[in-house]
């Protein structure tokens, strides 16, 4: 059956489950949250057709009575973005009242930066003293512990800790939002209940994907205080089509993976016991990618050589490119 396994972003509470690591390691695509950003269009920018689909709630005596501090109120103490865009997408009113707090909270849920990242398998611990030291603060750990005295593994109580699903397709993803309240009926399509969806698609815009060249730049791990170089990036691979290949699919963030992961057991990737993945000696820490000369006389441990030799391995026994 296998090990499965899920990324945690403990700062911001999120998980991301991807099922068996040996299948999904080469296409995460890391780099999409360390620099992607987006901005909200106001509804002005419509077309008509779509402007006919949203609701007129402003046209409501209630609505029109509330003042725009409260209306802005309510949109900051969402609990996400897509709790937020959901509403904004009810009315124009709300739209354009609430359109710079839902952009702030989507640029926020999907950058990673200075984030604390980890990716578990379900082998992974028995209790939360066989985590790597130091991935869980003591609040977090006590909650852990109170969910496994509660019948929970620790697999399923990391889940529990972190509800807010990864923003993978930020620009699509909201949740269902029937447009009438109460049971639908058995004439109702599932295009019926997208409305709200189509809109957000049309008033979402990237301007950055987060992907970016590694010349002069470094991965770093903020916590250990350790870089990755992204010039020894390149010349690893310069002169080698196969590790060109690799430096197609993979990003300086991409190689974050290869120190968050933790299991008791070996991963199901064919390399796992020469390049130790599971040991996750980066498990909890937080990252960025920044220019190689923001180091300039700051004590940075570069651990370029260890971790892309790692990646290597990775690459010439797992991978299939």
């Amino acid at each position: 059956m296998g090990q499965y396994w899920v990324v945690l972003n403990l700062s911001k509470r999120q998980s991301w489950f991807i099922g068996k690591l040996e299948e999904q390691i080469f296409s995460m695509r890391l780099p999409r949250f360390f620099g992607r950003r987006f901005r909200l269009l106001p509804a002005s920018s419509m077309p008509n057709k779509l402007g006919h689909e949203i609701h007129t709630q402003e046209q409501s005596i209630l609505v029109k009575c509330l003042p725009s501090e409260l209306i802005i109120g309510i949109f900051e103490s969402c609990d996400e973005y897509r709790t937020a865009a959901c509403l904004a997408l009810t009315c124009r009113l709300f739209w354009d009242l609430g359109r710079s707090t839902v952009e702030r909270q989507l640029n926020d849920a999907t950058d990673w930066t200075g984030d604390r990242l980890a990716c578990i398998g379900d082998y992974a611990a028995e209790t939360t003293d066989d985590l790597p030291k130091g991935m869980l603060d003591d609040s977090e750990r006590a909650l852990i512990d109170e969910y496994v005295r509660r019948g929970a593994d620790v697999f399923t109580a990391l889940r529990k800790l972190c509800p807010f699903a990864v923003p993978l397709k930020p620009d699509s993803n909201l949740p269902v939002t029937p447009r009438n309240v109460g049971r639908l009926n058995k004439n109702q399509k599932r295009d019926d209940l997208r409305a709200d969806t189509s809109i957000w698609r049309t008033l979402v815009e990237e301007v950055s994907n987060g992907r970016m060249s590694p010349k002069g730049m470094v991965l770093r791990d903020l916590t250990a205080r350790q870089y990755v170089r992204g010039d020894a990036f390149i010349e690893m691979c310069e002169g080698d089509p196969d590790l060109s290949t690799w430096r197609e699919e993979w990003d300086l963030a991409d190689l974050i993976i290869l120190g968050i992961c933790c299991s008791g057991d070996p991963s199901g990737l064919k390399s796992a016991h020469q390049t130790s993945l599971q040991d996750g000696l980066w498990s909890g820490h937080r990252f960025d990618v920044v220019e190689e000369k923001i180091l300039a006389n700051e004590k940075w441990k570069d651990v370029s050589r260890k971790m892309l030799n790692v990646a290597q391995l990775l690459f010439e026994i797992d991978g299939e490119f």
